[in-house]
C-alpha cells in the first residue's frame, strides 16, 4: 500500500460500509454494530501493520485510528454516525482525561472537530434534561413546589374574600344610605 493510499483508508472503510449499509449504532439492540466494528478493526490492522495476532482493540490500534479520523480532510453527514462511533470507541477505551489530552485537541482542528463539537453540544442539553427531570421528581423537591402552590392558592382566594368582603359592605352602606 502506498503513502497516499494508506493516508486515505478511513475513507475508503467508511465509503464501504455506508455502500453496504453495515449499522453504526454503538448500542444497537439487534446487531450492536458488530459488523462494522470488526471491519473496522481488520481495516486498521491492516493499514497499520500493527497488533495482527492482538485479540481485539488494542492502545495501538486505536492511536492509529484517531491519527486517521484527525487527518480525514471533510466528514459527510453520511458518515457522521460513523465518526461518532469511532469517537466513542476511544473515549470508553481511553477514558475521560486521556482522550481530552491525548485526542481532542487533534479533532479540533478538522472535520472531527465538529463532529466531537456536536457530541458535546448534544451531551451537555442531555445532562441538563437529566439534571432537571431529577429536580423534579425528587419527592421533597415536589413537596415544596406543592406547598408553595398552595400557598399561593390560599393568597390569592384571601385577596378575593377580602375584595368581596370591601364590596358587601360598600353595598350594604349604599343600600343603607338610601334607606335613611
Amino acid at each position: 500500500m502506498n503513502a497516499a493510499n494508506k493516508m486515505w483508508w478511513l475513507q475508503g472503510f467508511l465509503d464501504e460500509a455506508a455502500a453496504e449499509g453495515l449499522c453504526v449504532a454503538r448500542h444497537c439492540p439487534t446487531c450492536g454494530s458488530g459488523a462494522f466494528s470488526e471491519r473496522l478493526l481488520r481495516a486498521v490492522r491492516s493499514a497499520s501493520g500493527i497488533d495482527r495476532t492482538a485479540r481485539g482493540w488494542t492502545s495501538g490500534t486505536l492511536r492509529y485510528l484517531a491519527e486517521a479520523l484527525a487527518r480525514l480532510p471533510a466528514i459527510s453527514r453520511r458518515d457522521e454516525p460513523a465518526v461518532r462511533s469511532i469517537i466513542m470507541r476511544l473515549y470508553d477505551f481511553f477514558g475521560d482525561a486521556a482522550f481530552e489530552d491525548d485526542f481532542a485537541p487533534d479533532f479540533d482542528a478538522g472535520p472531527a472537530g465538529d463532529v466531537l463539537r456536536s457530541m458535546r453540544e448534544h451531551f451537555a442539553v442531555r445532562e441538563t434534561a437529566k439534571h432537571h427531570h431529577r429536580e423534579r421528581s425528587d419527592p421533597k423537591a415536589a413537596e415544596a413546589r406543592r406547598e408553595e402552590k398552595r400557598a399561593a392558592v390560599m393568597l390569592r382566594q384571601a385577596h378575593r374574600r377580602e375584595s368581596y368582603a370591601q364590596y358587601f359592605v360598600s353595598v350594604q352602606s349604599a343600600a343603607n344610605e338610601e334607606n335613611n
